[in-house]
């Protein structure tokens, strides 16, 4: 961790990182998300767990190994959808 970054409870189990960065520094934002089929469905997915083999969708927690192989979307994003820490304020 440095001062820019620093790791940051988000829930008893889970860890975000989190930067400070100057507003003149972020330019030409894009999100990307991914969706998975699952049972015959197509999901978008919340989380991978490498470590565990797991799949976090919607509402299912799934073995990676059943699920296809990810398709991820790149768009662009608004700075006004970036999370503010108002903390930081």
């Amino acid at each position: 961790m440095t001062d820019e970054f620093v790791l940051a409870a988000s829930s008893l189990h889970f860890w975000t990182w989190r930067v400070t960065v100057d507003e003149s520094e972020v330019s030409d934002l894009r999100q990307v998300t991914a969706t998975t089929t699952w049972n015959g469905q197509t999901h978008p997915v919340q989380w991978r767990d490498d470590g565990a083999g797991l799949v976090y969708l919607d509402s299912s927690t799934v073995d990676i190994a059943d699920t296809t192989p990810f398709i991820y979307t790149v768009q662009p994003i608004d700075r006004s959808a970036l999370p503010v820490d108002s903390r930081a304020l």
